[in-house]
């Protein structure tokens, strides 16, 4: 016989909602920090405890060379500065989501480099608006080059 288990209960949490300010990733991620905050009690288990059904790949169409990758980068930098923001963190926690913003930085540089010299789509609205939510961006978009011309940048894999 299988064991039933609740993973939340809807009636107790209706306000919890995804966040609709993210096209690509982080809502889920806030969701589940949402939930925790809010509950009284939470388990932990090094068992499987519930599956998720079927989804969406948000990095179907998000590979390296195209918009979609730099809006993908677009949305990992808000959602950890939405984490940053918004819940209690040790700093270990802090340097670890800085750090991970700084790789998404300089992926976005690169990659916004690559697209412009390769001739994608128009680019100045996707800049501007990373530019807005993020402005430490602009060092990265200024140290981009010489790194890309003596091959010292790549794109993170992690």
């Amino acid at each position: 016989m299988v064991r039933q288990r609740i993973v939340y209960d809807y009636q107790k949490f209706r306000n919890l909602r995804y966040l609709t300010n993210f096209n690509h990733t982080g809502a889920e991620y806030i969701l589940w920090l949402n939930l925790a905050q809010q509950s009284k009690r939470i388990a932990f288990s090094s068992e499987p405890e519930c599956r998720y059904g079927g989804g969406v790949n948000i990095y179907s169409e998000s590979a390296w060379g195209t918009n979609k990758y730099l809006s993908v980068r677009y949305d990992e930098i808000r959602f950890r500065k939405h984490i940053l923001d918004h819940f209690a963190l040790t700093e270990d926690q802090k340097f670890w989501l800085h750090h991970k913003n700084g790789e998404s930085r300089q992926n976005f540089a690169k990659g916004f480099w690559h697209n412009l010299i390769h001739a994608r789509k128009d680019l100045s609205s996707m800049l501007l608006k990373q530019i807005r939510s993020d402005p430490q961006t602009l060092a990265s978009l200024v140290a981009a080059p010489p790194k890309i011309l003596f091959g010292k940048f790549s794109p993170s894999t992690k």
